[in-house]
C-alpha cells in the first residue's frame, strides 16, 4: 500500500479526507498521496428530459463549480502547509464525470480515501462512492467529516467467513502489520462457532500480536450500526469490513451492513468489495 488517492468532493469533508490520508501515509513507508478534485462537466441535478438549460442556469452552475474548486484547493493548501513531514504529495484537478474519473484514477492507487457524502447532497456524491467501491479495484477508506486523531493504531475487523471479508482483510494487511491492537468483531448471526480469518491470524502471529475476539449480538440494531457501535466501544480507530453489493431496490427494502455504513459511518471505515 504505497499510493493513496485522496478524493476531494465536499468542502465539509475535505479536511478529514486530507488528514486521514496523511495519518495513513505516516504509518506506511514511502507512501505517496495524490490529491484529486474532479470538477463536474455538466450539472448533475439537471434533467434534460424535463428542463431547459438556460444561459442563466449554465452561468450559475459554472460559477458554483469554480467556487467549489477554489474552496477545495484552499483546503488542500492549508493542509499542505501544516504537513511538512509528508514530502510526497501531489494535487491535480480534472473535469468530467466524477464517478468515472475516480474509478479510472483509483485503478492506479492502492487505497482511495473519500469523504462520506452528506445525506442531503444533490448530484453524484453517492454515485462516486458506490462506483469507487463496487467498480474500482482498490479498497476505499470512507471518512466522516470529523477529523480523526489516529488511524490504524487499533483496528477492528468485521468478520464473517466469506470471500468478500477475506479480500477486505487482505487489502488491510499493510495497516494490520503495523497496528498496535486488533479486535475481531463477530456478530451472532448464526449458530455455532465462527472461525477467525486465518490470513489475519498469520499476519499477527508474525508480530506475536494476539487479536481480541469480540463476539456481539446486534439486538434491535441494524448490523451496520452494531458494527460501528462495537468498534467504537472496543476503542478502535478504524473499522475494516467487506462490502456486499445488492440490487438497489433490494437494499432499499432490506437494508444491509454496507448500506448502513455508507449512510451513517461516524468513524473511518476501510471497505473492499
Amino acid at each position: 500500500m504505497r499510493t493513496l488517492l485522496a478524493v476531494l468532493n465536499h468542502v465539509e469533508t475535505a479536511g478529514a479526507v486530507l488528514a486521514s490520508a496523511g495519518l495513513v501515509a505516516s504509518r506506511l513507508p514511502q507512501a505517496r498521496i495524490d490529491v484529486l478534485q474532479v470538477r463536474a462537466e455538466v450539472d448533475p441535478t439537471f434533467l434534460p428530459t424535463e428542463e431547459i438549460m438556460t444561459p442563466e442556469r449554465q452561468a450559475h452552475f459554472e460559477a458554483t463549480t469554480a467556487a467549489l474548486s477554489a474552496d477545495l484547493r484552499a483546503s488542500f493548501e492549508t493542509w499542505r502547509r501544516g504537513s511538512a513531514q509528508l514530502a510526497d504529495v501531489g494535487w491535480r484537478e480534472e473535469i468530467g464525470d466524477q464517478a468515472s474519473v475516480v474509478v479510472r484514477e483509483g485503478a492506479k492507487a492502492d487505497l482511495v480515501v473519500i469523504g462520506l457524502a452528506p445525506q442531503s447532497e444533490p448530484g453524484d456524491g453517492w454515485a462516486t462512492i458506490e462506483a469507487a467501491l463496487f467498480e474500482g479495484e482498490a479498497p476505499i477508506l470512507l471518512v466522516p467529516k470529523v477529523i480523526p486523531e489516529t488511524i490504524g493504531a487499533h483496528i477492528a475487523v468485521a468478520w464473517k467467513p466469506s470471500e468478500t471479508a477475506e479480500r477486505a482483510v487482505t487489502a488491510a494487511v499493510p495497516l494490520l502489520r503495523l497496528a498496535e491492537r486488533v479486535t475481531i468483531l463477530i456478530g451472532a448471526e448464526s449458530e455455532g462457532d465462527t472461525p477467525p480469518p486465518a490470513a489475519l491470524l498469520q499476519v499477527l502471529a508474525e508480530r506475536n500480536l494476539v487479536p481480541a475476539m469480540h463476539p456481539f449480538t446486534p439486538g434491535t440494531r441494524s448490523i451496520g450500526a452494531a458494527l460501528l457501535d462495537e468498534a467504537r466501544h472496543a476503542g478502535a480507530d478504524l473499522l475494516v469490513m467487506g462490502a456486499y453489493a445488492h440490487p438497489r431496490i433490494v437494499e432499499a427494502l432490506t437494508g444491509g451492513a454496507t448500506r448502513d455504513i455508507l449512510a451513517g459511518a461516524d468513524m473511518p471505515v476501510l471497505m473492499h468489495h
